[in-house]
């Protein structure tokens, strides 16, 4: 079952997030799969909302456990370390314009 989804601002590309906790990164010209990711170290969280930054060199998912992570917008490989920013869900991800900053929201509206 799909939980959110965000389209590449360069390349026709469609990251899917799965409440499988897997994320998958589609072609859609081509139609085919480019890049999967699991998640199973966080088997009692799943993806819950994803976006690109606006060059796509960057990709953040939100998970359930209010955990988020940023990735590599096409290899879907970590860059870094996760940050548990909320006790909820996260229920929304947005880059600022400039790209330097994540804006998260969460369930509970903090």
């Amino acid at each position: 079952r799909v939980s959110s989804l965000a389209t590449h601002p360069k390349f026709p590309l469609v990251l899917i997030a799965c409440k499988s906790s897997v994320v998958y990164l589609w072609d859609y010209h081509t139609k085919e799969l480019r890049t999967i990711r699991m998640f199973l170290e966080t088997c009692k969280s799943q993806p819950r909302c994803v976006t690109f930054d606006k060059t796509g060199s960057l990709a953040a998912i939100g998970f359930t456990s209010g955990i988020v992570k940023i990735l590599d917008g096409l290899a879907l490989t970590e860059l870094g370390t996760s940050f548990k920013i909320a006790k909820d869900e996260i229920v929304g991800l947005a880059f600022s314009p400039c790209g330097q900053w994540l804006a998260a929201a969460d369930s509970a509206h903090n």
